[in-house]
């Protein structure tokens, strides 16, 4: 996936295209090693940093040590940041299921930054030295997550629901259990191009398998509430 994701940037220019789509495209790129990265660094710490496409020959860049933790998250930021910069905000992109657009490289951004800063605020030691950290980035990190939600809130593009009829009419569906498993997942919640979510992911399923879900779900929870209520021990069958 980093090999993929690296060979792309190093070749992506080559393209005949305006600056601004080229600008996009690479910061779509970087969003994707940012996102690699930040689940590497969540897992693992301090992990080997590139940013280059490496070949299978070259034995000195595989077996390179780690990176230090602090570098690597420094790096990611840079990532996120020019993918803040410069992804467009055009509805073209925003009103496509699981395009990246800046909107979304600000949210990643802010949950990585919350993420890196608490981890600083409240770990006095680099978990992967065991050692203190080089210096106290944690207010950076939680400054820069503040700035990027105020980004997303600011523009004004993304917000929660204000409209009351439809509230009134989910929490009546709610009560009747007249909506569909299925229906409220998929159909009536399609959320492409609505301004509740930002990145919408669909999943090619059939409505029958969010059926069986749903059914599976009752069947379980009728089971355990009959056993509780004879006092015998709840079983899940969820495995």
């Amino acid at each position: 996936q980093l090999r993929s994701i690296n060979f792309y940037l190093d070749n992506m220019r080559k393209a005949d295209a305006p600056e601004a789509v080229l600008n996009h495209y690479e910061g779509v790129g970087r969003f994707f090693r940012a996102l690699f990265y930040y689940a590497k660094v969540r897992t693992f710490g301090a992990v080997p940093w590139y940013e280059k496409s490496i070949e299978a020959t070259d034995q000195e860049a595989l077996f390179k040590d780690r990176d230090n933790r602090e570098y690597v998250c420094r790096k990611i930021l840079a990532d996120l940041d020019y993918a803040c910069t410069y992804c467009s905000t055009a509805a073209s992109y925003r009103n496509q299921a699981s395009y990246i657009h800046r909107y979304v490289a600000l949210a990643l951004k802010a949950r990585f930054c919350l993420y890196e800063g608490t981890m600083r605020k409240y770990h006095t030691l680099d978990p992967s030295t065991g050692r203190p950290w080089q210096s106290d980035e944690s207010a950076m990190y939680l400054g820069e997550c503040v700035k990027a939600c105020e980004a997303i809130i600011g523009d004004g593009v993304y917000h929660l629901t204000d409209n009351a009829a439809d509230r009134a009419a989910d929490r009546a569906d709610e009560r009747s259990g007249q909506q569909p498993f299925d229906q409220r997942f998929h159909i009536k919640h399609h959320m492409v191009g609505k301004p509740l979510q930002l990145l919408h992911r669909p999943f090619p399923f059939p409505s029958h398998f969010f059926t069986a879900i749903s059914h599976r779900l009752n069947k379980v929870i009728l089971h355990e509430s009959t056993e509780k209520s004879s006092g015998e021990k709840a079983h899940r069958f969820i495995r």
